[in-house]
């Protein structure tokens, strides 16, 4: 796919330097030299990234920022500089920046910028497009709800849909569907657009953690080649489920309880405070009273969490759920092996 740029640079040299080469890596560039011919361009033309220069006359790079957000809150916003200060890069990440790159001849970090952009536009559209396939398969009346306890907890899942802001916990025995009724949840409020990217606890090393839910910065460890996107932004405006909550140690339980209550992050190695826009759940087959009764789970995190907690009872407890769930499950292994049932 050949994705569109702006680029906005007021010194023709460089804008024609930077063009050329971005064409080169298969960009369609369009520039502009000025912040006021960009807005104008940004009426009519619809650009998949915009790469601007902080320093221009009369309208900085910041205040085209400014605008565009205020017009285009999705579009992708890089800004380039040869003099940009730590000051100017948290202004940029307020503003809603995707990124705040120095400038140099040979672009390498303007390329890195542009490839973390792309991966992250080509996410969002398959998101897109599996949203609209999600939807349909975790819409409410998917849910077998047969039995009479099944039908209570259905009465709690559809409010919390409707309230895209209230933390969730969900707790049950393993097998009992705790990630698929996150998905129903999810998929059935004001949130259903976005991602909905689930944390395995368990199965992230520990040493690892930070960096997968948070991202990291090039160079913020050995082998840190470039910035990497964490999982909280990559859920930006969705749902963030981390799958058995209770099994994630102690060490990091500060750090989630951090961004659950402050609602904003560093990456790994930065200095910019990113805002938090998802909805967190949480699901555990523990009984974390327990844990936290045991020194296993941090209190402050459990009551963070412990804002509605939805129980989903075993299978055992609702017998009349067990043939249509049964037909479900033969009806979508058939189709997906295009098999007759």
């Amino acid at each position: 796919m050949t994705w569109q740029l702006l680029l906005v640079e007021d010194e023709a040299s460089v804008r024609e330097a930077f063009a050329l080469r971005l064409n080169d890596h298969g960009y369609m560039v369009q520039t502009a030299s000025s912040g006021e011919e960009a807005l104008g361009l940004l009426r009519t033309a619809e650009p998949d990234i915009l790469v601007l220069d902080l320093v221009m006359p009369n309208l900085t790079g910041l205040d085209v920022l400014a605008r565009v957000k205020q017009t285009s809150p999705n579009l992708l916003v890089i800004l380039v500089t040869a003099r940009g200060t730590v000051k100017d890069a948290v202004e940029a990440t307020k503003l809603g920046a995707f990124d705040f790159v120095a400038k140099s001849i040979d672009m390498e970090d303007l390329l890195h910028a542009l490839s973390r952009a792309t991966q992250l536009l080509t996410l969002q559209r398959q998101v897109h497009v599996q949203s609209g396939q999600d939807a349909d398969r975790y819409a409410f009346d998917r849910v077998i709800a047969k039995s009479p306890a099944t039908q209570d907890f259905m009465i709690q899942v559809r409010e919390l849909a409707k309230n895209d802001r209230v933390t969730v916990l969900l707790q049950g025995e393993t097998g009992t569907g705790k990630q698929y009724i996150a998905r129903v949840i999810h998929y059935n409020g004001a949130r259903a657009h976005k991602p909905c990217i689930e944390v395995d606890c368990p199965s992230i090393p520990r040493e690892l953690f930070e960096s997968e839910l948070f991202g990291h910065e090039k160079g913020s460890f050995t082998g840190a080649a470039g910035r990497k996107t964490g999982l909280i932004e990559l859920a930006e405006g969705g749902t963030l489920l981390f799958d058995e909550i209770g099994d994630l140690p102690l060490s990091l339980q500060a750090k989630l309880l951090r961004v659950i209550e402050e609602r904003m992050f560093r990456r790994v190695g930065g200095s910019a405070t990113i805002p938090v826009d998802v909805r967190f759940m949480a699901a555990t087959n523990r009984n974390l009273k327990d844990a936290v009764a045991k020194g296993e789970f941090r209190e402050d995190l459990y009551f963070r969490l412990n804002v509605v907690t939805l129980t989903i009872p075993p299978l055992r407890e609702r017998p009349e759920d067990i043939i249509p769930l049964a037909t479900q499950f033969l009806v979508r292994s058939a189709l997906s092996l295009r098999k007759p049932v």
